[in-house]
């Protein structure tokens, strides 16, 4: 008789428990897909503009004085090459003082004034003013 009395005062979980614990499981749902959103909006919207340069290298060559690059752009918008490095050092472009290349055309990089020492492998940057940039290597 005790062990029947035993088993009906046993209950679930009341009800406003049970309800407290369905709110939380809500607003944890609510959050994680906020969350989830917010991210892929923020990755969609990110950099102001889907379109952008793409660069690629042709070919290069070097000299002791001199680093002739032909670059091409491969990307959805015409690109003006602005800057240049050579192993991290700031260099200037040849007259005019950047390079503008049209989508899917090829430009002539040229960086003269240059002291390069025969058979060392310098690393050059270019940088256009979107921010597109290319790294190759040269060896005179």
């Amino acid at each position: 008789m005790f062990l029947k009395k035993l088993a009906r005062s046993r209950k679930a979980i009341s009800p406003v428990i049970a309800t407290l614990l369905l709110i939380l499981v809500a607003v944890a749902s609510g959050l994680v897909l906020y969350s989830y959103v917010m991210g892929y909006l923020g990755s969609m919207t990110k950099g102001g503009s889907s379109m952008q340069g793409l660069l690629s290298l042709d070919s290069s060559s070097a000299t002791a004085s001199s680093i002739v690059a032909y670059v091409r752009n491969v990307g959805s918008v015409s690109v003006n090459v602005t800057n240049a490095y050579v192993d991290g050092v700031v260099k200037s472009i040849d007259s005019p003082g950047f390079v503008a290349i049209n989508t899917g055309s090829v430009g002539t990089v040229t960086l003269s004034s240059l002291t390069l020492q025969s058979g060392t492998s310098y690393t050059v940057t270019l940088v256009a003013k979107d921010g597109t940039s290319l790294v190759f290597n040269v060896k005179p």
